[in-house]
């Protein structure tokens, strides 16, 4: 990240002990100084994994992979399946039907911000989860239109 240029910092956290190395962007906003970006390895699977659900149609091209995890202090190492890319397929169109989806996660992860800790241990990647739980729950565009930002969020 460095050698790209990109002002900032490495930095280890409490939970240490996984894979993923966490760097610490600074993004010049005196509100949200810095941005975290976790970079871990994952090997692309060859084929879809037996036993989970269909690849959605949105992300046909996107791989399942393996990720090493970390269970619990000083315990081995393990390898784990992550959809990934099959999320971020999903959620670069999800609002190709003019939807309010990525306002609401935008927003949620705003509130998550100015919270100042309090919605610890909740994390963006719990967010993002729900809001992908729920459009697969509302799959219908009525129930994203612009107007529903509100009771969606």
């Amino acid at each position: 990240m460095l050698t790209l240029g990109m002002k900032g910092r490495f930095v280890k956290r409490p939970w240490e002990g996984g894979p993923a190395v966490t760097f610490e962007f600074v993004s010049g906003d005196p509100e949200f100084l810095y941005i975290s970006i976790d970079l871990a390895i994952g090997i692309d699977l060859p084929h879809w994994p037996p036993g989970a659900r269909p690849r959605p149609a949105g992300a046909k091209s996107a791989r399942a992979q393996l990720v090493p995890k970390v269970k619990e202090e000083n315990s081995a190492l393990i390898w784990q399946i992550s959809f990934a890319q099959v999320e971020k397929a999903i959620m670069e169109n999800i609002d190709s039907d003019g939807g309010c989806r990525k306002k609401v996660l935008q927003l949620a992860k705003y509130f998550k911000g100015k919270s100042m800790g309090r919605w610890h241990p909740l994390a963006s990647y719990h967010l993002k989860t729900i809001l992908l739980h729920m459009n697969d729950e509302m799959r219908h565009s009525k129930d994203w239109v612009q107007g529903m930002l509100v009771p969606r969020l």
